[in-house]
């Protein structure tokens, strides 16, 4: 796109030594087309600067250059001094959709207006201060809508009229929004030519920086949420995921794991886990006396996970076979097969269902025969590409982004419990970091990783984000990878979760289920649940507890370096 690159050079002229913004991509349009976004390098960083985002063109197609570059150049030249700091949706509708504010709220994914769901979902979670909304006609008009604590109203404008805003427009109903945003966004729509429009930059800019602004800034909210500890987060998910165990599914299964662990790591969580530890002698009896599940399933019969964890928490052994009785489920099907019970078109998911039985059996039993029958499934499987990112099957060549995030858990837990000297440990080893690095390329400048690993218009998705976490946690703590890169990629999807997680334990943005699809963009439609799921719930307190673990070993090399 051209004019992208003209604003682009605008924003990174030839005498700096290093880029302040980059392009990075927030949606897709109803045609599939990627919904450019610039971003501020430091856009994320805590500041006393004003945050203001700047929209063009939510109501018409791509703005030509000539009216975008002077009203940009204006800006630049206007906050040069000034403690602000820009980043811009400079094509809001690239396709020409009747955009619709508020969106409805069947993200993702609208058939008619897309982009109007991305771009409400995207500015919730950067949370700038102010949005500027710019508008291309001769109307000459200035729009506001406020929270309480900024009184627009009492800014001086020199050219143009104010009037109210419109219903159903952006600047009328984002301030309104009380579901996904931590606090009120103020949002003004200028309308107007060029001419117009520049003298009033000029005039308008500075009076932000005279109105006490930063007491009142939404980084306040942001930075606090961003405070939250692991341990922190972890007990808030606690209070609403893994409290019973059933049902015997894995998702229940790796949460209720997830209460053990912070029970371990901090003795807290007691009330939960006493009314896991009471549950589970007869949750263990029921299953070993009688046939596991109706229907004999990979997702179910790794519901027990948590088993030989409960066992060391509490000296029960009793609880172990739990574990051996779903490894012996898995058994052996002719040589072009996967073992039963798992998909026999070889899908990504069970890379973690299998892993995560089979590795804990020989754990207890030291019997080899369960690592034969894992190894042989992840070494045939052929789902890696030369990318390192995984297809969802053989049968379906997408990178789905929780696809590989079963993919990057399920290669941790398998080298977790894999003898180091098993003649495939090294393959395995080199599968897992190949997969890292795949998965780092693909991870967004925020630190999320998408629906579509290689779509980066596709929604950020929180389940892979927290699967990826806990893959590079453990890691890094078990050195099978090293190095700043991905310590810096584990912060940042760190941070992004973070802000993803809410104060009562609802999460943004997790893929609903999701089986084997005929096509990507049967992928970028699958709907992305905000509230409680229990998907998103339970990889996000494997990923805290871990990360948490992770803090834990970091200051303790750092302490040793001291």
């Amino acid at each position: 796109m051209f004019s992208l690159k003209n604003i682009l050079k605008e924003l990174n002229p030839p005498t700096t030594e290093q880029q302040n913004y980059i392009v990075q991509f927030l949606g897709l349009t109803k045609n599939y087309e990627q919904i450019p976004v610039i971003e501020n390098v430091k856009w994320s960083t805590p500041t006393d600067k004003i945050k203001i985002l700047i929209i063009f063109g939510t109501d018409e197609k791509p703005s030509q250059s000539k009216f975008i570059l002077p009203i940009l150049q204006a800006t630049l030249k206007a906050i040069d001094s000034l403690p602000i700091q820009i980043s811009l949706i400079p094509f809001a509708n690239i396709s020409g959709e009747c955009l619709k504010f508020p969106p409805d709220n069947n993200f993702f994914y609208s058939d008619t207006h897309p982009s109007s769901q991305y771009i409400w979902r995207w500015i919730s979670i950067r949370n700038p201060d102010l949005i500027i909304e710019f508008k291309n006609n001769q109307l000459n008009q200035i729009k506001f809508e406020s929270n309480l604590e900024l009184k627009l109203n009492s800014f001086k404008f020199k050219y143009l009229q104010v009037k109210n805003p419109v219903p159903g427009s952006l600047v009328n109903e984002l301030p309104k929004d009380t579901l996904f945003f931590l606090k009120q966004i103020p949002t003004i729509e200028i309308n107007g030519e060029v001419e117009k429009i520049n003298p009033e930059i000029n005039y308008f800019l500075p009076q932000l920086t005279k109105k006490d602004f930063k007491k009142i800034s939404n980084q306040n909210a942001l930075v606090h949420k961003l405070k939250r500890s692991p341990i922190e987060i972890s007990k808030t998910l606690s209070l609403h995921y893994g409290k019973d165990l059933y049902p015997c599914v894995y998702t229940n299964g790796v949460a209720v794991s997830g209460q053990i662990r912070l029970a371990s790591l901090e003795n807290l969580n007691e009330t939960t886990l006493n009314k896991i530890i009471n549950q589970a002698p007869s949750f263990t009896e029921k299953y070993l006396s009688t046939k596991f599940t109706s229907q004999i399933s990979a997702p179910e019969i790794a519901g027990v996970l948590w088993a030989d964890e409960l066992s060391e928490y509490t000296g029960d052994h009793r609880y172990q076979d739990l574990i051996l009785k779903a490894a012996n489920m898995f058994h052996k099907r002719t040589e072009n097969l996967p073992p039963f019970p798992l998909t026999k078109t070889f899908i990504v998911e069970d890379f973690f269902f299998s892993s995560t039985i089979l590795g804990r059996a020989f754990k207890i039993s030291k019997n080899l025969e369960y690592i034969e029958i894992l190894v042989s499934f992840l070494l045939n499987a052929n789902l890696q590409q030369k990318s390192g990112l995984f297809w969802h099957s053989r049968n379906a060549h997408f990178y789905w982004g929780r696809g590989n995030g079963f993919a990057a858990i399920g290669l941790a837990e398998a080298l977790t419990f894999i003898p180091k000297n098993h003649s495939s440990y090294p393959q395995l080893i080199n599968m897992f970091q190949k997969l890292m690095k795949g998965m780092l390329k693909a991870q967004d400048f925020e630190g999320m990783w998408h629906q579509v690993s290689n779509v980066q218009g596709s929604y950020s998705e929180t389940t892979s984000t927290c699967m990826m976490g806990f893959a590079l946690s453990r890691g890094l703590l078990m050195k099978w990878i090293s190095g700043s890169v991905f310590e810096n990629a584990l912060s940042k999807a760190w941070e992004a979760t973070n802000k993803r997680i809410g104060y009562n334990g609802s999460i943004i943005d997790a893929c609903t289920g999701t089986g084997v699809q005929t096509n990507t963009i049967d992928y970028f439609k699958r709907p992305a649940i905000t509230g409680f799921d229990d998907r998103a719930g339970s990889m996000a307190i494997w990923f805290s507890t871990e990360f948490q673990k992770y803090c834990i070993w970091k200051e303790s090399q750092v302490n040793l370096n001291d």
